[in-house]
C-alpha cells in the first residue's frame, strides 16, 4: 500500500491552500511503515511555487496517510462512510 505525505507550512498555511499532497518524488519508503521527505527535496522551495509566501515562514509540519479507496479496493456501498484512513503522528520540521 502506498503513502500520501501531506504537509503544510506554518504559520498560515492554510490560508494559501495547505496542507497539500506532497509530490510522490519527494517521499522515500525506508521499509516497513518508515517513510519520510527525501533530503534531496526542497520543501521550501515547494512551498514557494505552491504561492506560499516565504516572509512568513518559520516550519512546517506533515503526516503520513494510507492511499486506499474503499470504492477501488474492494469497498462496496456497506463500507460507504465507514472509512479512515490510517493518520500517523504529525512531524514539525
Amino acid at each position: 500500500m502506498s503513502k500520501i505525505i501531506m504537509i503544510e507550512p506554518l504559520p498560515d498555511g492554510s490560508k494559501y491552500g495547505f496542507p497539500k499532497k506532497l509530490p510522490q518524488s519527494a517521499v522515500i519508503h525506508y521499509g516497513s511503515n518508515d517513510y519520510g521527505i527525501r533530503e534531496d527535496f526542497n520543501v521550501v522551495k515547494w512551498f514557494e511555487k505552491q504561492g506560499y509566501p516565504l516572509k512568513q515562514y518559520e516550519k512546517y509540519k506533515w503526516w503520513i496517510i494510507n492511499d486506499y479507496d474503499p470504492d477501488i479496493h474492494g469497498g462496496g456501498v456497506e463500507d460507504f462512510g465507514n472509512y479512515k484512513p490510517d493518520t500517523y503522528t504529525i512531524r514539525y520540521h
